[in-house]
């Protein structure tokens, strides 16, 4: 089961933060899984919501403030907000990058940024994935990468997950915690489908979705999880 560092170590450190995803990498994950947002004058800033407010000292919607204004925040222990391309290349293929489509016209400009960090750093094409709870977010980025794998995230049951999937040619349902049993994994399964699962934080709930034969979990937490797994 593939444990996934969720916006890094995001419940130790900084989420979003070059700290928090270093941190994560060194807890030994083999992927982090980060969020990207547009701002005002079009670069993709790494944060999960819509507003500074709640991980910075600063207040503002991202898609009205510049990246320099974004840029002079701190998000915590002196971290700053980071670029995708920051990511990139703090990461250089180390560990895999799951990105999640958050603000609107993000899926062309992450699909080429993609395209960049893979010919950069001689990348297969399974170094990084996508996903969103936006579908059309993600077919507007099927239509700018045909290689990349893409993860169909759910907040609750998924509906017409069969059809978006072959549409898209999806590699995972993404579930969220408290909307996966077995028998839907079963389902999603059987349609040739992985199933990834968020937040789970505590080791009662991976073992949970170990036994039900989850195939990765994102985790707040990583270190935590990797630790017990050792363990077994």
């Amino acid at each position: 089961m593939l444990i996934i560092g969720h916006r890094g170590a995001g419940g130790s450190f900084p989420e979003n933060t070059l700290l928090s995803f270093e941190e994560a990498i060194k807890s030994g994950v083999e992927m982090i899984e980060l969020d990207v947002h547009r701002s005002a004058d079009g670069e993709l800033v790494v944060m999960h919501d819509n507003k500074v407010n709640r991980t910075t000292d600063g207040k503002g919607w991202i898609r009205r403030l510049t990246f320099s204004q974004i840029h002079q925040l701190d998000a915590g222990n002196g971290e700053k907000i980071p670029l995708l391309e920051d990511v990139f290349a703090l990461v250089q293929g180390r560990v895999k990058i799951n990105i999640e489509l958050k603000g609107k016209n993000t899926a062309g400009l992450v699909a080429q940024h993609i395209r960049e960090y893979r010919k950069k750093y001689h990348l297969p094409s399974e170094t990084v994935c996508v996903s969103s709870f936006d579908h059309r977010q993600l077919f507007l980025f099927r239509e700018n990468d045909h290689e990349t794998r893409i993860g169909i995230l759910y907040n609750g049951s998924p509906i017409n997950y069969v059809q978006k999937a072959r549409q898209l040619q999806a590699f995972s349902v993404n579930l969220s915690l408290r909307a996966t049993k077995p028998s839907r994994i079963q389902k999603i399964h059987a349609q040739g489908l992985q199933v990834w699962v968020y937040t789970v934080n505590t080791v009662a709930d991976l073992e949970q979705m170990r036994t039900w034969g989850v195939d990765a979990v994102f985790t707040d937490f990583p270190e935590r999880l990797l630790h017990h797994l050792s363990d077994q």
